[in-house]
């Protein structure tokens, strides 16, 4: 006994699929701009132990401790950073910035 839209399974599956990409895709964009995630790649590039400590926690840029525009003295470590902006992000919230260099397999 066939049933007729098997037939066309192939494009009922690849239209399926294609409704499923593109719904992924509208939440993750969602996520993005509400602030509900944040990009991974932040706090790899803070975690660099090459230019650790000369690294803004809070935007990933590498900042001159002579020339930081702000530093402050958290948990026994001077942060440095490259505007008074990401120090007001970092005093907001500390454990957002630093909670990556928990992290044992990010430090490679």
């Amino acid at each position: 006994m066939k049933i007729p839209w098997t037939r066309r399974g192939g494009a009922v599956l690849a239209g399926t699929a294609c409704f499923g990409v593109a719904l992924l895709l509208a939440i993750m964009t969602y996520m993005h701009f509400s602030g509900d995630i944040q990009p991974y790649i932040d706090h790899v590039i803070a975690l660099n132990p090459a230019t650790q400590g000369t690294v803004d926690p809070v935007c990933g840029m590498a900042v001159d401790a002579a020339k930081a525009a702000a530093k402050i003295d958290y948990d026994g470590k001077t942060y440095f950073f490259c505007n008074a902006g990401c120090l007001e992000a970092f005093i907001r919230e500390p454990s957002r910035y630093l909670l990556a260099a928990d992290c044992p397999r990010l430090n490679r």
